[in-house]
């Protein structure tokens, strides 16, 4: 595996949020790169389980992809990417549980709450991510 954090100034000088970007490659596939966001809040403590989880299962599933961290510092920035809550995953422009229970500009430091087989969690289970992943593929 071969990461690549690009913490340039030139990488975050242009946007409202703090923008690191994470270059995760798992195979040498001809296909496009899947493009995976990570947004949070830094006043949530769940997204870095979050990274962990995307990253084992682009390994399990052999997927390269183009994963970058966002850190969302404000209400327009949540509104213009689509920011529900702290973590939330975007795989090509679409977030991976999409819903009226979420709520679109979500900030001041919370958490959000993702759903999975009847239970509330406050980081996206893995069979949630790997069906997403599987369905970008």
């Amino acid at each position: 595996m071969y990461i690549k954090a690009d913490h340039s100034k030139n990488a975050v000088e242009d946007r409202d949020a703090t923008e690191i970007i994470f270059y995760l490659f798992y195979s040498n596939s001809n296909q496009l790169m899947m493009t995976i966001d990570i947004l949070y809040h830094e006043a949530c403590t769940h997204h870095p389980r979050t990274i962990q989880d995307v990253q084992h299962v682009l390994a399990e599933e052999g997927i390269e992809a183009d994963v970058r961290l966002i850190n969302i510092t404000n209400e327009e920035e949540a509104q213009r990417r689509g920011f529900m809550g702290s973590p939330t995953i975007i795989i090509n422009g679409e977030d991976i549980e999409p819903g009226p229970q979420q709520e679109l500009g979500h900030m001041r430091g919370s958490c959000r709450v993702y759903h999975h087989e009847g239970k509330l969690l406050v980081t996206p289970h893995k069979e949630l991510i790997r069906k997403a992943v599987r369905e970008h593929r």
